[in-house]
């Protein structure tokens, strides 16, 4: 990429930054934090929606909630370790108390039922899809980072990319396959969470 008339790439000017493995993990960790609370606000909607007289308050109020997650999401600087390490652990907190909040009226073992989704638009389904591998890819990060050289934090890291490349092997179309992988994260991340 060049600026008009000068012929000399912007990309040649900018600055150089390092990551470290411990950086990347962490902002990868807090970037699906974040994930996993918009998934969580994902499922409150999908659910309310699928009632026969949904609470409009409620899912309007989920939606603002996601809107200003991505807005804070964008502000995470992977250089900046006290905002990675709190937005971290504040994320999780907060999607850990939507998914308890939902599970209180709605209760499911595990998360989700597949049945709970039988009027929700497969399109949603697939958004429910999505943020649980982005939530559950974050607990295997900040496993990885948290591990010691003992417990080999590149199994943790090999786990995440396992769930990266499943997600984007179900197509967004198959709503059963996505359902069924839906309910196998949900058994991982309640397995995590309680170890």
């Amino acid at each position: 990429m060049s600026t008009p008339g000068n012929g000399i790439s912007i990309t040649h000017e900018l600055a150089t930054h390092g990551w470290s493995n411990e950086e990347t993990a962490a902002y990868e960790a807090a970037i699906e934090a974040v994930n996993g609370l918009v998934g969580a606000y994902t499922a409150v909607i999908a659910a309310e929606e699928a009632k026969a007289q949904p609470n409009r308050e409620a899912i309007d109020a989920a939606r603002a909630a996601q809107h200003r997650l991505a807005r804070e999401r964008e502000a995470l600087r992977s250089s900046d370790h006290q905002q990675i390490a709190e937005a971290r652990s504040r994320y999780s907190a907060l999607a850990r108390d939507v998914r308890a909040s939902r599970n209180a009226t709605h209760p499911v073992e595990g998360g989700y039922r597949p049945e709970a989704f039988m009027d929700v638009p497969t399109a949603t389904v697939y958004d429910v899809f999505a943020e649980t591998a982005s939530r559950l890819i974050g607990l295997l990060m900040a496993r990885a980072q948290a591990a010691s050289e003992g417990e080999q934090p590149q199994q943790w890291r090999d786990q995440a990319v396992a769930v990266r490349v499943a997600s984007r092997r179900v197509p967004a179309h198959d709503r059963g396959k996505l359902l069924e992988q839906i309910t196998q994260w949900q058994d991982d991340i309640v397995r995590l969470e309680s170890q």
